[in-house]
């Protein structure tokens, strides 16, 4: 199996290089990077988090569902962490160092792939605070096929920051101003989990698990989900699926999180009780998800000019440019297409 490599190993030290932290300080949101962006909302619905005192800080994923006509419409919005951290400086050296956040530490000391003046204050989608994004647009028709996919560079507010075991008590009890949006969101997401299961035959009683492979070890996934947890899951599948395409047809660099079904080891059969395993696997060569493969795919290529534009089976277009702003800004224009 491959996993990231980082040069720390499993040594990554809590705190960043004084230099990376004065550059991280000195990085900020300017007047440009906000020009020509759209405005959208959404909710964040996230974990407690590794520290108990500072619940859910670096928050870089947001919710937002409407009906359209007997379908739906999904907004993921993304931190939009290139804006802000350019390739060669010393805070995007030591990210690459890092790979990613760990978060399997002792409490309250998770190892951060960015400084947390970045990861926890000026990129992290903030309740009430303007954040730069990237927000993928998904339209889906009311059996669920994907009819049409839109990326924006935006400026997200969230409404409303939400803790799972809140979201979940909103949901029992219907007594709040988002309780509808997240029964909408908590529907959409059991029809999407069904979907799935059906694609790889993964009922109750079958003899499959999933797990996360980590630099650690294999850790177990519960199947028994609270419902906002399988809101958040089951969204992000869909949207890392239609990204994944997105960079693989565009030729763009990526890391892929893979999900195939492989026997198991004897060791873990005997731990986990199970034959077979859906495992989560990274690696630079996009294998798929067994879950998504039988699904419509979004398919990207570049235009040599024009903008974006995404259609569907029904032929529907938009058009619009995407922009880098400031002194190294560019044009860059790209199509997606539903097959």
């Amino acid at each position: 199996m491959w996993r990231p490599p980082s040069p720390y190993g499993t040594n990554v030290p809590i705190r960043h290089p004084e230099d990376v932290l004065r550059q991280a300080h000195q990085t900020r949101v300017r007047p440009w990077h906000m020009e020509g962006r759209e405005e959208v909302q959404g909710i964040t619905i996230d974990t407690p988090g590794a520290d108990p005192a500072h619940p859910g800080q670096d928050l870089d994923d947001a919710l937002e569902l409407r009906r359209q006509g007997d379908g739906y419409r999904l907004d993921v919005s993304i931190a939009d962490t290139a804006a802000l951290v350019a390739r060669g400086t010393r805070i995007h050296t030591e990210a690459m160092r890092r790979v990613m956040t760990r978060y399997r530490t002792r409490p309250g000391n998770p190892r951060p792939m960015l400084p947390p003046i970045l990861a926890e204050d000026r990129l992290s989608l903030r309740p009430g605070k303007p954040r730069l994004a990237l927000t993928w647009g998904i339209s889906l028709s009311p059996d669920l096929a994907i009819e049409d996919v839109t990326l924006r560079e935006t400026i997200v507010t969230i409404r409303r920051k939400l803790l799972y075991a809140q979201a979940d008590d909103i949901l029992a009890s219907g007594q709040d101003t988002e309780a509808q949006h997240l029964r909408e969101l908590s529907l959409l997401a059991e029809r999407l989990s069904q979907r799935r299961r059906m694609q790889i035959l993964l009922a109750e009683e079958a003899d499959i698990i999933e797990c996360e492979h980590e630099p650690d070890g294999v850790f177990p996934l519960d199947r028994r989900f609270s419902a906002a947890e399988r809101s958040v899951r089951e969204c992000m599948v869909l949207t890392n699926t239609v990204a994944g395409s997105f960079v693989e047809r565009n030729a763009i660099p990526a890391l892929y999180r893979n999900c195939v079904i492989e026997p198991v080891t004897a060791q873990e059969a005997q731990a986990n009780g199970a034959t077979t395993v859906l495992k989560a696997n990274y690696g630079t060569v996009n294998r798929g998800h067994a879950a998504m493969d039988g699904l419509p795919r979004t398919f990207a290529s570049r235009r040599p000019s024009g903008g974006l534009r995404t259609s569907s089976s029904r032929n529907s277009s938009r058009h619009f440019s995407t922009k880098r702003r400031g002194p190294t800004a560019r044009k860059s224009s790209i199509s997606l297409r539903l097959t």
